[in-house]
């Protein structure tokens, strides 16, 4: 009886740890500032969509590749449609100019 005991134990406490694991694919929201894709920890076979999810404020995405040169440029207005993203490599930086806040996911 013990044993079945520990076993029950065992089994629920493993089905909460599985029920609050965090997904792959967070979506993660960014303020302004420049970022660097490796630290933001994106992978580079994934198209990523972006939005501006702040109500009152508009702001700017520059994507720079390694050279320092615009990859992609789009400007979000408050609550904007959501927009994809080029494929983003590793030594990409993704710059955010303006008090909105935009999530990428």
């Amino acid at each position: 009886m013990r044993k079945f005991t520990v076993l029950l134990l065992s089994l629920i406490c493993l089905s909460f740890n599985m029920l609050i694991a965090t997904p792959v694919a967070a979506a993660t929201v960014l303020k302004e500032g420049v970022y660097k894709v490796d630290e933001l920890k994106f992978s580079s076979d994934i198209i990523y969509i972006i939005e501006n999810v702040s109500t009152t404020n508009s702001i700017n995405i520059f994507v720079f590749d390694k050279d320092e040169v615009i990859q992609q440029s789009i400007r979000l207005q408050p609550k904007s449609q959501k927009y994809n993203l080029l494929p983003l490599q590793a030594d990409y930086k993704i710059s955010i100019i303006g008090k909105g806040e935009a999530l990428i996911s």
